[in-house]
C-alpha cells in the first residue's frame, strides 16, 4: 500500500450548489482488503469519511478487428460498463479505504476506469448543474448523493459530455471513378476514411484503425471516400447508419460506403448491471475547408438518496449531441444518449428525463448537381431506477433523426436520408447501490456437519477463502477451547480450512467441536466460525439362521452397518440384508457375514447344516398335440424339488430350468421331453411325448358345364375331414363332388379341410350358371347415299362380358360400345358384324348396309331475249326438278323457258335417285325480252319446227342468225338480204336452238327444236 501524506487536488473539480465533486482514474483495487488507489492524492473535502464514490469502467472491451461487417463487434467485455456506489471510510494520500465491501474488480489499463468523488448533498440542489466533460479518461459523470431525501430545484445537464464524436478532418482525396473505398478501417492518415466516433473499445484495438466505416463498438463509423455520411453513436440500442454520396456522373467519385451505426452495448450480464456513456457519432468524409465532426455522446447522471423530490419540473439531460449541418461534404453522425441512474426508495414531483439521441448532420448541396451523404442519428439512452417509477416523469428516449441531403439537383428532398437512431430504454436496476454488510464486519456462526467416523480424515472450513484476515483453529475440551497450533493430528491450523488427519473420540455429547477465529489488522477478532461434528463408531456383525431341508433363512442382527455381504460357503454370495439361500446338496457349510459402514468393517463366521429329501418328478402339459409351428406349455408338478431341468430334442423357453416352460414344434412328428427333479443331491426323472401335425394341403379345381358343377380337391396331404358347402343347395363331403345347380345365378362354395389340430383350411370361391346369350343388331338405316351415317345398337340378350363391332370401310372400322355411330364414305355393300362375348362363348350377328353414289346436279344455260335454254350435265340421277325463279318449273331433262319480264332469276336444278338428291342453283339476268311471241305476227315463217335437220326461213328483209345453247352463232345472212334462208342443222346435235331476227330496229328471238 502506498502512503501519501499530501497531494494536489485534481483539476477536474467542479463547484455545485450544496455539493462538490471530482473525478480521478483508478490505478489499483484490492477487494480483499477493501481499498483502492487513484492516480492523484485525495484533497479536501473529498478525503472526509462518508464522501460518495462512484466507480465506472467506461472502456476496455475487446472487439473484432477483421476487415468485415463484424468490425467493432464485442469479443470480450473485460468489465466494460461495470459500476458501483460506495462511501469513503478513510483516505491516506492516493489510497482510499471503502466503507462498504467493494463489489467488482476493474480494468486499470489506459485509464479505463474512473472514480467520481462527491460530497453529500446537504441542501436543495439548484441548477443548472453539469460535470466536467469526459476528457477521454475521466469526467462526464454528475453524482448526487445524500443520506437524506434530495430536493432538486434546477436542471441537471450531462448532455454531450460522454464519448467524443469523430473529429473533423480534411481528407486530401485522391479518388477516381474506379475507386472502391469499402474497407471497415484505415489508419488516421488515410484519405479513404473519416474518423470513427469515441466508444468503449480498448484503445489498443483502434491503433492504426482510427478511421473508416466500421464502428468503434458503440461509437459510430466514419464515412468512407467519397463524401459519405458518418454513423450515429449507440448506447444499448443501435445507432443509425449514415447515407451514401449519390454521385450523378459515371466518372465522378462515388461514396457508397457510409459509416455504420454504433453497435449496442449489453446492459445486463447475469447479476451484473452495466451502464455506458453515449457513443460518439462518426465524422462525415470531407475534402473541403469546412468538414464537420460527429456529435458527442451523452454523459451519466447518478442520484442516490432515500427519496428524490423534483421541484419546478427540472430536466435531467444526458442527450446526445447533434452533428452540425455541412455543405459540400459528408455529414457527421449524431451522438447517442447517455445514462441516468436513480437509486431511491421514493420519487415525487414532475421532471423530464431527456435521454434522446443526437441528430445526424444534414448536407446542403448548395444548389449543385450533387447528393452528398448525410449522417446517421444517435440512439436513445437508458434510464435505470431501483425505486418505483412515477407517472410524472416525462421520458424522452427517442433516437436521433438521420440527416438528409438537401438543396441539390441530383436527388429530390427525402430521397437520400440516413438512418434514425434506435429508441433507448427505461428499466429497473438489478443491483443495490452498495452492499448491506460493512467490509470489516464479519458474522459469527455455528455449523453442524453430518456425522463422521472416529479416526477418519476430514477437511473443514473454506479452502477457497482468499480473505486477507489472519486465522487460527481451536478444539473444544471439557474445560475450554484449546489452540490446535503444533498438534500433529492436524494440518496447518492458521488457514481458512483445516485438514483433520484423524477424528478423535467424542469429547462432549458424542461430538467434537472446532472453532475458527479471524483477526483484523489490529489483531482484533472479526469473525468466529464454530463447526460441530457428530461422531460414530464402526459396525458390529451378528446373524441367526433357520433351516428347512436345503433352504436356510438368515436374519441380520448387525448394528451400525450401512451395507453387508454374505458368503454362503458354497461359492455363492449375496448383499441382501436378510437373505434366503437354498443349497444344492446336503452338508455342513461355513457362512461368513461381512458388514460395513463409512467407519469400517466387521466379520462373523458360523456353521449351518442342511439335509435334502428325494423329490417326485411330475409333468403337466397344455396339449400333447398341436399344429406345427404352435406352442406347447410344460408345467413342473414335481414335489420336494428345489430345482428342475427340462431336456429333449427341442428348445425350452425361457430356459430349461424354469418351472413353466414352452416349446415351439416347428416340424411335424413326435418328440420325447424329460424332466429331472433335483433336491440337493437327490433327483427323480419322468418323461412325456408331444407331437405336431402339419396343416392340410390341397389344390382346388372347379368347372360348370351348363348347370352342373364339378369340383375336386387335388394333391391332398395331411388327411382331414373335407366339406363343400354350396349356398342355397346344401353341404357335401369327399375329395370330389358333382352337383346339379338349380338354375342361372351365382353360387358361393365354401371348402373346408380340418385335421383337428391345425386351424381349418378354408377356401371360398363363386361359380355362376348363365342364361343363353343371343346377339342382336339394331340400326337406324340399311341403305342410302354416300356418305351414309348409321347408328348401330346392341340389343343382344343374356349375360355379356364384352362385345366387338366390325364395320368394313366404315369410320370407325371397329368398336366395343353398345351404341356406335358409323359413317360409310364410299358406295358399296357392307356386311356389319357384332360379336358378343359371354360366359357361354361368343355369339355373332350380321347386318348388310348398302351405300350408293349420290347424284351430281350440274347444268348450263343460254338466255336470249327472255328465252332460257338449259343443258343438263347431272350424273347418277334418275329424275329432275327445275325451278326457274319466276314461279314456274319443269320435270324435263333439258327444258327451255321463256321469261315474261326482265330481271334477275335464280334457276335451281334438283337431281334425284332412289335414295337422295342434290341441288344446284345459278343466277340468270334477263335484260331484254322478245316483243313478238309468234313469228307470223311479223310475217316470218319458220318451218319445219321441230326439225330433223333442214330449216326453211322466209319473210321480210332483215338480219338472221342461228345460235346454239352455248351462244355460238352457227348461221347468219347479209343484213339487207330478203328473209329467204335455208339452214341445215343436220350435223348439229339434238336440242334447242334460237333464231335471232333483227328487223326495222327491233330484235326478235324464236325457239327452234332439233330432234
Amino acid at each position: 500500500m502506498r502512503l501519501v501524506l499530501t497531494g494536489l487536488f485534481l483539476s477536474l473539480f467542479f463547484s455545485l450548489t450544496a455539493q462538490q465533486q471530482s473525478a480521478l482514474n483508478l490505478v489499483q483495487i484490492d477487494t480483499c482488503a477493501n481499498y483502492f488507489i487513484v492516480d492523484e492524492a485525495i484533497a479536501a473535502p473529498y478525503d472526509a469519511a462518508g464522501t460518495f464514490l462512484f466507480f465506472h469502467q467506461h472502456r476496455g472491451a475487446a472487439i473484432i478487428t477483421e476487415d468485415s461487417d463484424q468490425f467493432g463487434s464485442i469479443s470480450e467485455l473485460n468489465g466494460t460498463g461495470r459500476y458501483e456506489l460506495n462511501r469513503v471510510a478513510a483516505v491516506n494520500g492516493d489510497t482510499v479505504f471503502a466503507q462498504f465491501k467493494l463489489r467488482h474488480d476493474y480494468l486499470t489499463d489506459d485509464n479505463s476506469t474512473s472514480v467520481t468523488f462527491a460530497t453529500p448533498v446537504d441542501a436543495p440542489v439548484s441548477g443548472p448543474l453539469s460535470p466536467a466533460p469526459f476528457n477521454g479518461n475521466r469526467g462526464g459523470i454528475l453524482l448526487l448523493g445524500s443520506d437524506d431525501p434530495i430536493t432538486i430545484n434546477g436542471d441537471l445537464d450531462a448532455s454531450k459530455l460522454g464519448f467524443a464524436g469523430g473529429q473533423e478532418s480534411i481528407r486530401d482525396s485522391d479518388c477516381g471513378f474506379l475507386t472502391n473505398a469499402n474497407d471497415y478501417f484505415y489508419d488516421s492518415d488515410n484519405w479513404r476514411g473519416a474518423f470513427k466516433g469515441g466508444g468503449a473499445a480498448a484503445l489498443s484495438f483502434l491503433n492504426g484503425r482510427e478511421t473508416g466505416r466500421g464502428p468503434n463498438l458503440n461509437g459510430g463509423g466514419g464515412g468512407n471516400d467519397h463524401n459519405s455520411g458518418g454513423g450515429g453513436g449507440a448506447n444499448i440500442t443501435n445507432g443509425g447508419e449514415g447515407a451514401s454520396n449519390e454521385e450523378p456522373g459515371f466518372f465522378n467519385c462515388s461514396g457508397n460506403f457510409p459509416g455504420l451505426g454504433g453497435r449496442p452495448l449489453p446492459g445486463n450480464e447475469a447479476s451484473i448491471q452495466r451502464i455506458h456513456f453515449g457513443g460518439g457519432g462518426g465524422a462525415g468524409h470531407g475534402n473541403n475547408p469546412n468538414p464537420t465532426a460527429g456529435g458527442n455522446g451523452g454523459g451519466i447522471i447518478v442520484v442516490s438518496a432515500p427519496g428524490i423530490v423534483f421541484n419546478g419540473s427540472p430536466t435531467l439531460s444526458v442527450k446526445g449531441g447533434d452533428a452540425l449541418e455541412v455543405g459540400g461534404d459528408g455529414g457527421g453522425g449524431g451522438g447517442a444518449g447517455g445514462s441516468i441512474l436513480l437509486f431511491t426508495e421514493s420519487v415525487s414531483g414532475a421532471a423530464t428525463m431527456d435521454l434522446s439521441g443526437g441528430n445526424g448532420a444534414d448536407v446542403n448541396n448548395e444548389g449543385q448537381n450533387r447528393c452528398f451523404g448525410p449522417g446517421g442519428g444517435g440512439s436513445g439512452g437508458r434510464l435505470l431506477y431501483n425505486g418505483p417509477p412515477t407517472g410524472e416523469w416525462s421520458l424522452l428516449v427517442a433516437g436521433g433523426t438521420g440527416g438528409e441531403s438537401i438543396n441539390g439537383l441530383a436527388c429530390a428532398p427525402g430521397e437520400n436520408v440516413a438512418q434514425n437512431g434506435s429508441v433507448g430504454l427505461s428499466e429497473a436496476a438489478i443491483q443495490q447501490p452498495q452492499t448491506i454488510q460493512e467490509a470489516l464486519n464479519y458474522p459469527s456462526e455455528t455449523i453442524v456437519l453430518e456425522a463422521a467416523c472416529i479416526g477418519s480424515a476430514l477437511e473443514i472450513g473454506n479452502a477457497e477463502d482468499q480473505s486477507c484476515f489472519a486465522a487460527q483453529w481451536f478444539i473444544n475440551t471439557p474445560n475450554a477451547f484449546e489452540t490446535l497450533a503444533g498438534n500433529p493430528d492436524y494440518g496447518p491450523t492458521n488457514l481458512p480450512s483445516l485438514n483433520i488427519l484423524s477424528l478423535p473420540e467424542p469429547v462432549i455429547g458424542g461430538t467434537v467441536e472446532y472453532r475458527l477465529e479471524r483477526y483484523g489488522p489490529n489483531g482484533q477478532i472479526v469473525a468466529v466460525l464454530s463447526i460441530r461434528i457428530p461422531l460414530i463408531d464402526g459396525p458390529t456383525a451378528a446373524f441367526t439362521a433357520v433351516t428347512d431341508q436345503l433352504t436356510v433363512a438368515f436374519t441380520n442382527n448387525s448394528t451400525g452397518a450401512s451395507g453387508q455381504q454374505w458368503f454362503y460357503g458354497d461359492g455363492l454370495v449375496s448383499t441382501e440384508e436378510d437373505p434366503e439361500h437354498t443349497y444344492s446338496a446336503s452338508g455342513t457349510y461355513e457362512v461368513t457375514l461381512v458388514v460395513s459402514s463409512d467407519c469400517g468393517n466387521d466379520t462373523l463366521i458360523q456353521e449351518v447344516t442342511v439335509l435334502a429329501t428325494v423329490p417326485t418328478a411330475a409333468i403337466g402339459v397344455s396339449s400333447e398335440g398341436v399344429c406345427s409351428g404352435d406352442t406347447i406349455f410344460l408345467y413342473n408338478l414335481s414335489e420336494n424339488a428345489t430345482s428342475v431341468e427340462w431336456s429333449g430334442p427341442v428348445e425350452f423357453m425361457p430356459d430349461a430350468i424354469s418351472d413353466t416352460v414352452f416349446v415351439v414344434l416347428d416340424a411335424p412328428g413326435t418328440e420325447t421331453v424329460m424332466l429331472t427333479a433335483q433336491n440337493g443331491d437327490m433327483q427323480n426323472v419322468t418323461s412325456i411325448e408331444i407331437f405336431a401335425a402339419e396343416p392340410p394341403l390341397f389344390t382346388l379345381t372347379a368347372s360348370v358345364n351348363g348347370n352342373v358343377l364339378t369340383a375336386l380337391a387335388e394333391s391332398l396331404m395331411n388327411g382331414a375331414n373335407l366339406t363343400w358347402e354350396i349356398s342355397g343347395v346344401g353341404t357335401f363331403t369327399g375329395e370330389s363332388i358333382t352337383v346339379e345347380l338349380p338354375g342361372p345365378g351365382l353360387y358361393d362354395v365354401i371348402f373346408t379341410a380340418d385335421n383337428g389340430l391345425c386351424p381349418p383350411q378354408i377356401e371360398v370361391f363363386t361359380v355362376e350358371v348363365f342364361e343363353p346369350t343371343v346377339a342382336i343388331i339394331d340400326q337406324t338405316i340399311t341403305a342410302g347415299c354416300a356418305p351414309l351415317s348409321v347408328q348401330f345398337n346392341n340389343l343382344s340378350t343374356g349375360p355379356i362380358d364384352s362385345l366387338r363391332w366390325n364395320f368394313p370401310d366404315g369410320d370407325p372400322a371397329t368398336g366395343n360400345q353398345s351404341t356406335e355411330n358409323v359413317t360409310f364414305n364410299e358406295p358399296g355393300t357392307y356386311e356389319v358384324e357384332l360379336t358378343v362375348f359371354s360366359p357361354t362363348g361368343p355369339q355373332i350377328a350380321t347386318q348388310t348396309i348398302q351405300v350408293f353414289e349420290p347424284p351430281v346436279a350440274s347444268f348450263t344455260t343460254e338466255e336470249d331475249l327472255g328465252f332460257l335454254i338449259t343443258t343438263n350435265l347431272s350424273m347418277s340421277a334418275s329424275s329432275y326438278q327445275w325451278d326457274f325463279g319466276d314461279g314456274s318449273g319443269s320435270n324435263e331433262f333439258e327444258p327451255t323457258h321463256q321469261y315474261e319480264a326482265t330481271g334477275t332469276y335464280e334457276v335451281t336444278l334438283n337431281a334425284f335417285n332412289d335414295f337422295c338428291s342434290r341441288a344446284i342453283s345459278q343466277t340468270v339476268f334477263v335484260d331484254m325480252i322478245s316483243s313478238v311471241a309468234n313469228p307470223e305476227d311479223i310475217g316470218l315463217a319458220i318451218y319445219p319446227n321441230p326439225t330433223s335437220g333442214q330449216l326453211q326461213i322466209t319473210g321480210p328483209a332483215g338480219q338472221f342468225s342461228v345460235v346454239n345453247a352455248l351462244g355460238q352463232t352457227l348461221f347468219s345472212n347479209h343484213p339487207k338480204a330478203r328473209g329467204n334462208m335455208n339452214v341445215d342443222l343436220g350435223s348439229q346435235p339434238a336440242g334447242i336452238y334460237l333464231l335471232r331476227f333483227e328487223h326495222e330496229g327491233t330484235s326478235y328471238t324464236f325457239r327452234i327444236q332439233k330432234d
